[in-house]
């Protein structure tokens, strides 16, 4: 299980947790502690009160609107709050209804730009729909022990493999990180969503650059392009990024934009880290 956390100088004190689920009004109370280490992150978010997926009840969720040049996109950064550390950091232990409260040095965290059909508000809450990549009808072919499974039933099951797959399919040598170790591009939220590791404003604006035409040529190879919008305005707007005909590619131009972007990102790990089973992520 590979969880990305960022490390702050400080520590916090997170409360005891209901095991059923972290309530909107104690979310309040822990936001108010979180966000003076990472205001840039929760810059210009809103904070989900029904967590998607449902199932990551002790989580706080945040979202962004974004505008691309063709496509419409949301960011959702995601803190992980259910204790998972040390157990010399407890300062009160659980029980049968609540996890214990602890104190830490880090977040647990998930950032990522998923691609939408639509985005709706009902009450005080958002709703969104992401532009699903693949269907009930597609058969994936994840490489590994000559062995063949099908995604048509249960490819919530294998996101993994379906990671793997998206990123064979986009066949490039533009990063310092391999795909196994840290993928940018993963199968979540059924699509393509784009992993932003520090998402600042800036970060996630940069992000969209890169990942709006990486999108539609991905998509392409899976579905018809007509599917997510016209093709003229999307030859229009992307015709430094890509060729559009019988076969979308992309053009050699911003194949070397996404290597500097996707190559400033490189993997660390001494001893220390090698005995902890991490991985620093720096950038260069």
């Amino acid at each position: 299980i590979k969880n990305e956390f960022i490390k702050f100088n400080g520590k916090l004190e997170i409360p005891k947790i209901p095991v059923k689920e972290l309530s909107y009004d104690k979310a309040l109370a822990i936001i108010k502690s979180i966000a003076k280490y990472i205001p840039e992150f929760l810059y210009d978010h809103e904070l989900l009160i029904k967590r998607k997926p449902a199932s990551e009840q002790h989580s706080l969720q945040f979202i962004k609107e974004i505008k691309g040049r063709v496509l419409d996109f949301i960011h959702i950064f995601k803190i992980y709050l259910k204790f998972e550390g040390d157990s010399k950091n407890i300062i009160e232990k659980g029980d049968t209804e609540n996890y214990p409260s602890y104190t830490t040095d880090r977040f647990y965290y998930k950032s990522r730009i998923i691609p939408v059909t639509s985005v709706s508000r009902e009450k005080s809450d958002i709703n969104f729909q992401s532009i699903k990549l693949i269907d009930a009808d597609y058969v994936n072919y994840i490489e590994g022990d000559n062995e063949l499974f099908t995604a048509a039933v249960f490819f919530f099951f294998y996101k993994n493999g379906i990671t793997k797959d998206i990123n064979h399919k986009l066949n490039l040598d533009i990063y310092n990180i391999s795909t196994d170790v840290y993928p940018f591009i993963v199968f979540d939220y059924f699509t393509a969503c784009f992993n932003v590791l520090y998402p600042d404003h800036k970060a996630i604006d940069r992000s969209i650059e890169v990942f709006e035409p990486l999108f539609i040529i991905l998509f392409n190879k899976y579905n018809d392009l007509d599917k997510i919008g016209n093709i003229d305005e999307i030859e229009e707007h992307f015709e430094e990024s890509m060729y559009i005909s019988d076969v979308t590619e992309l053009k050699l131009q911003f194949i070397s934009t996404l290597k500097s972007y996707f190559k400033q990102w490189s993997v660390y790990r001494d001893d220390d880290l090698l005995l902890k089973g991490w991985w620093r992520i720096i950038m260069e």
